[in-house]
C-alpha cells in the first residue's frame, strides 16, 4: 500500500492500482482510494476512484473522488469538489469550491474548475480555461485555450459546440448545438447561441440576443438584445445594435452602421441584403 502523509487521516492509498496514459503517451499507475472516516456524503471505508499521489486529493475538507473516476500527474482535488463516474483529470488541473465533474468528462492542461460549476458527459476541457460561477459544461462541449466560462455550454447529448481563443461565456448566457465563440468574443446574460452559428474576434453580445442557424457575427460588433440573427446573416465591422431587430436570410451589414432604439422593430433580410456605412 502506498503510503500517505501522518496527518492524512482522511483516506488510505490501497494497492489497487492499474497503468494508464495520458494524452502524450506517458504511462502513470493509479491507485484506488478508501475512506479512513465519515465525511459528506462518503462513509468510512468507502472505496474511492483513484490517483496518482496524495497531491491529486486534498486530504481536508469534503472532496472526493468517487467510482472509476482518475486524478492523476499533478492535477489537484480540494475544498468540495465531486469527481465521479468515468472522468479523467491530469497536467495541473485545478479544481475546487463546490464543483462536480462527471460521467466521461475530461479536465487536463491548466485549466481551473471552481465555484459551483459542473461538467459532465463527454465534454472536455484544456489548456488554459476557466470554469466557474454557476457554469454548466456538458454533451460533447470542447472548451480550451484561454476561454473563460461561467454561463452554459452544450444542452443535448448531441451537442459538439467549441468556445476556444480568449472567449468568455457569462453568467446565463447559452451556447449548445454545433455553436463556436472564439476569439476576444464576450457573451453576457440573455445571449443564446446555437446550431452552427459562430461568434468571434471581439464581438460583444448582451440582453436577450439570439444567434442561430448559420449566421456569422465577427469584428467589434456590439449588439444587445432584444435581437434575432439567422439564416446566413453576417454582421461584421464595428457594427452597433441596440433595437428590437430581426436580421436573416443572406444579410450582410458591416462598416459603422448604427441601428438604434428609436428606429422600432426592424425586419432584414428577406432577400439579400448589404448595410454598410
Amino acid at each position: 500500500m502506498i503510503k500517505t502523509s501522518e496527518e492524512n487521516d482522511k483516506y488510505k492509498i490501497t494497492n489497487i492500482s492499474k497503468t494508464i496514459k495520458d494524452q502524450y503517451g506517458k504511462e502513470h499507475t493509479v491507485y484506488k482510494i478508501q475512506a479512513l472516516e465519515d465525511f459528506g456524503d462518503v462513509k468510512k471505508d468507502d472505496l474511492g476512484g483513484y490517483i496518482e499521489t496524495e497531491w491529486n486529493l486534498s486530504i481536508y475538507e469534503n472532496c472526493w473522488i468517487y467510482d472509476e473516476a482518475i486524478v492523476y500527474a499533478n492535477a489537484r482535488v480540494t475544498e468540495n469538489a465531486k469527481i465521479k463516474n468515468l472522468v479523467e483529470i491530469s497536467g495541473e488541473a485545478f479544481i475546487l469550491g463546490s464543483a462536480t465533474i462527471l460521467d466521461k468528462a475530461k479536465i487536463m492542461d491548466h485549466v481551473v474548475v471552481e465555484g459551483n460549476a459542473k461538467i459532465g458527459y463527454q465534454a472536455i476541457v484544456r489548456e488554459y480555461a476557466y470554469v466557474g460561477g454557476n457554469a454548466v459544461i456538458f454533451a460533447r462541449s470542447e472548451v480550451y485555450g484561454h476561454s473563460h466560462i461561467e454561463g452554459v455550454v452544450g444542452l443535448y447529448t448531441t451537442n459538439h459546440p467549441k468556445i476556444y481563443g480568449y472567449a468568455k461565456v457569462l453568467a446565463k448566457a447559452y451556447v449548445y448545438e454545433n455553436a463556436q465563440v472564439f476569439g476576444y468574443c464576450k457573451l453576457l446574460e440573455g445571449v443564446s447561441v446555437h446550431g452552427r452559428a459562430k461568434i468571434s474576434h471581439s464581438a460583444l453580445l448582451k440582453g436577450k440576443v439570439n444567434v442561430k442557424d448559420y449566421a456569422r457575427v465577427s469584428g467589434y460588433v456590439q449588439i444587445y438584445g432584444p435581437v434575432e440573427i439567422k439564416g446566413h446573416a453576417r454582421i461584421y465591422g464595428h457594427t452597433v445594435i441596440n433595437a428590437d431587430t430581426e436580421i436573416g436570410g443572406y444579410t450582410l451589414i458591416y462598416g459603422h452602421p448604427r441601428i438604434g432604439k428609436d428606429t422600432g422593430k426592424i425586419k432584414i433580410g428577406q432577400n439579400k441584403n448589404t448595410i454598410k456605412i
